[in-house]
């Protein structure tokens, strides 16, 4: 996509909509989306992945990078190839494909889950109540909550 650089007019259609902008915005925001998530889910997995085999939500983060990186670098590379060559990127076709980008973004994401190593069962753990008693005349309200121990997401990484 950087060697397309000079070929392309300037600005160039970045939005179907009649948008427009640098050349260079499709080289650094697919390439700058992409490393900035990665490095952000990265940062979070490589924690928890110390303590032993990755979570089902740390394989979900990491697959989803691949549909990102795939989704936006060839959306923006088919945004960019009609454009080549061209005086006035108002001239060039709609060449965007987003359904391509998304099938192959998924398709890929799949082959990565397999290649990550098998996640970690989280069995349900607890203990059975005990029934309460209570009067007909009687109402009966439960409510409990959770919550993140403090630096436990990012502990070992930051």
């Amino acid at each position: 996509m950087v060697s397309w650089v000079p070929s392309l007019p300037d600005p160039i259609a970045i939005h179907r909509s009649g948008g427009f902008g640098s050349p260079w915005m499709f080289v650094l925001m697919p390439t700058g989306i992409t490393v900035f998530f990665c490095a952000v889910v990265f940062a979070g997995v490589r924690g928890s992945a110390a303590d032993g085999p990755l979570s089902v939500n740390s394989k979900v983060l990491l697959v989803i990078g691949l549909v990102i990186s795939t989704f936006l670098g060839i959306g923006m590379l088919k945004g960019q190839e009609g454009q080549g060559g061209r005086a006035d990127a108002a001239d060039a076709p709609a060449s965007c494909c987003p359904r391509c980008s998304a099938v192959a973004g998924v398709v890929l994401a799949g082959v990565g889950w397999f290649i990550l190593p098998e996640s970690a069962s989280t069995g349900l753990t607890g203990e059975n109540a005990e029934p309460v008693a209570a009067e007909s005349r009687e109402r009966l309200y439960w409510s409990r909550s959770v919550t993140l121990a403090p630096g436990r997401c990012f502990r070992r990484c930051c």
